[in-house]
C-alpha cells in the first residue's frame, strides 16, 4: 500500500518542523520561558538533536538563544507547549561582569 504525503503538518506520531517552531516553552514552574526558534537535526541519524530556544527580548529584539537537548523538552497538552525541567532564571544565559 502506497503512502501519500498531503498538506497535514501533524499526525498521531509526527509533527512538521514548521509547526514546532514558535511553540511556547514552559519552565518547571509552569511559567513561559521562551519559544522554540528552530530544531537542529543530526545529519547522519536524521534525529532531532536539540531545539534552539529564545529567551526574553521584546518584539524579536534583545532575545537570547540557548540550545536545549531535544530529549529535555516534553510536550504538555494542558499547556499547549513544551515543558522543560528548569526555570527561566536557570536557563537564561548569564552575562559575566567585567570588573
Amino acid at each position: 500500500m502506497a503512502t501519500t504525503v498531503d498538506s497535514r503538518r501533524e499526525t498521531v506520531s509526527l509533527i512538521g518542523s514548521d509547526k514546532v517552531e514558535g511553540t511556547a516553552v514552559y519552565g518547571a514552574d509552569d511559567q513561559k520561558i521562551g519559544t522554540v526558534q528552530r530544531v537542529m537535526l543530526d545529519k547522519v541519524s536524521g534525529k532531532v538533536a536539540y531545539a534552539v530556544v529564545s529567551f526574553g527580548g521584546f518584539l524579536g529584539m534583545g532575545e537570547d538563544y540557548y540550545p536545549m537537548p531535544w530529549p529535555n523538552l516534553k510536550y504538555d497538552t494542558d499547556l499547549g507547549g513544551y515543558r522543560v525541567g528548569i526555570t527561566e532564571a536557570q536557563g537564561r544565559p548569564q552575562v559575566q561582569s567585567q570588573h
